[in-house]
């Protein structure tokens, strides 16, 4: 596995392994969280208060929605600071698996 650059990027993809029971090494910035590692909706829920918990970020449900792959996730985590609530984005078109 290749060193990630954001400092939230290795804790990030832990709980994202830990959440879909997968090794590390099988957790890409290009994975997609829904289609590659099978995250449901429940799954999805559990790791937003997973991120919340231990990066002390509170990402909107519809935020997380829109987020497709583990790399889009690192950015949003990233980008949002402790305590703030990342803006309501318009959903994208993704159907359910």
């Amino acid at each position: 596995m290749s060193t990630p650059k954001s400092p939230v990027a290795l804790p990030l993809r832990w709980l994202i392994a830990i959440r879909c029971d997968r090794f590390i090494d099988d957790v890409l910035a290009q994975s997609r969280l829904r289609e590659d590692l099978h995250l449901d909706s429940m799954e999805m829920a559990e790791l937003l208060i997973d991120i919340e918990d231990s990066h002390g970020v509170t990402l909107d449900a519809a935020e997380l929605a829109t987020v497709q792959t583990v790399a889009e996730l690192e950015a949003a985590v990233t980008q949002c600071q402790p305590g703030r609530v990342l803006p309501d984005i318009p959903p994208v078109a993704a159907g359910d698996r």
